[in-house]
């Protein structure tokens, strides 16, 4: 049995595109799973802090294990500039 020359490049360039098919819809499946895992970890980080309470944080804030914080401000004749600065930087 033998094939005509353009009965081969017909058998390729079909093969060829039905794995350029296989390829895009194992791309398109790939990106729409990775799109579906991020939504639901998006859905799952809201809800958490949504649970997360403005109390538990306060009370991890005044207990006595928090470490004080210390902030450094470096200037150099900038005192009319720092004192009003200093509480803004203490919100921060």
């Amino acid at each position: 049995m033998t094939i005509a020359a353009g009965g081969v490049s017909e058998i390729v360039q079909m093969l060829l595109r039905d794995l350029g098919v296989a390829v895009l819809v194992y791309f398109a499946f790939l990106t729409l799973t990775h799109m579906a895992i991020t939504i639901a970890s998006a859905i799952q980080i809201h809800r958490y802090f949504r649970r997360r309470s403005g109390v538990a944080l306060l009370r991890v804030l005044r207990s006595r294990m928090t470490p004080p914080v210390t902030i450094c401000v470096a200037a150099y004749n900038e005192e009319a500039a720092i004192v009003p600065s200093g509480p803004g930087a203490a919100d921060a």
